[in-house]
Parts: structure tokens; sequence; C-alpha cells
């Protein structure tokens, strides 16, 4: 039987077939290597992505919440400011207001006429323009409200000086020179 089994392996075919197998689980060994590496790998990025996918939407639900948020504030502020705009607009509407905005501006064109040229028509429309102006721009708020209230502008009546009895007098006395 020895010999049989020695006069078999010493059979070049033998010999091949034994370097053909050895040659077949060698890289059998190696593809299940190389597969159980890529089955790790795969696995590895596997799990990566679904804590991307965790991360991104996680990321998106605070983002919609945040512009939910914003958005909502946007529509409160928005209609805060349209009541500010009614409110604002009743209250230049009554007619204490416009009244006194008027004298106001009267009041300033006056001091302004005083100061340039007292005895021009013309002057005294660019002072009534110039005063509207400043008083629109004091509304929008350019000139501060604080500067108002710490200096008020008192309304004084520029009224025509009214003749004295005595000057009404001596011109009813004074004859009529004209006529003759």
């Amino acid at each position: 039987m020895w010999e049989t089994t020695w006069d078999i392996l010493k059979h070049p075919f033998t010999w091949g077939l034994l370097i053909g197998l050895f040659a077949v689980l060698m890289i059998a060994y190696v593809g299940i290597v190389k597969r159980l590496a890529l089955k790790r790998q795969l696995a590895e990025r596997d799990r990566q992505i679904a804590d991307l996918k965790s991360y991104l939407a996680t990321h998106l639900d605070v983002t919609a919440q945040g512009a939910a948020q914003r958005q909502g504030q946007l529509e409160e502020l928005r209609q805060q400011n349209e009541n500010l705009r009614v409110a604002v607009a009743a209250l230049q509407d009554k007619p204490d207001r416009r009244e006194r905005r008027t004298l106001e501006v009267y009041q300033r064109a006056l001091e302004m006429m005083n100061e340039n040229a007292p005895a021009f028509a013309t002057v005294w429309q660019a002072c009534v323009r110039r005063a509207e102006e400043e008083l629109a721009a004091a509304q929008r708020g350019t000139i501060s409200r604080v500067w108002n209230k710490i200096f008020p502008r008192q309304v004084e009546s520029h009224a025509l000086p009214q003749d004295t009895s005595e000057e009404a007098a001596g011109k009813s006395d004074a004859p009529d020179t004209s006529k003759e």
C-alpha cells in the first residue's frame, strides 16, 4: 500500500494536482480574508451613512423650527408695526393735533421771517414751507422727541397791535386834506 501511494506521489500529475489544490486553497483563503475586510468596510460605511442621515435629519428639524420661529416673530412684528402705524395716523388725525401742528408751523415761519427779511412775502412763503418740512422731519423721527420734551416750544399769538384810543381819536380829529 505504501508502495502504491509512493508511486502515485512520484507521478507528475499528482504533483501538478497538489500544487493546483494548494494554489486554489491560497486563493480561496485570500478571497475570504478580503471579503471579510470588505464586509467590515461596508458595515462601517453604512454606520457612517446612518450617522450622517441622523445628523442631517436633526439639523433640518432644528433649522425648520428656527425658520418657523423667525417667521412667527416676523409676522408678529409686522402686526405690531401695522398697529402702531394705525395708532399714529389716528393720533395725527385728531383736530387738536392738526391745529397745534399748523400753529407750530406758523410760529416757526414767523420766527424765521423776523430773522431773515421782515418785509417780503416770498420769504414768508419759503419760511412756511421750510417750517412744514422741519415738522415733517420731526414726525418721521429725524428730530428727537426727547429734545422737544426738554425744550418745549410755546405757541405765541402774533396778533396785530390794535390802535389805542388816543391814536384813533387823533385820526378822527385831523382834517381831511386830500379832498380840498
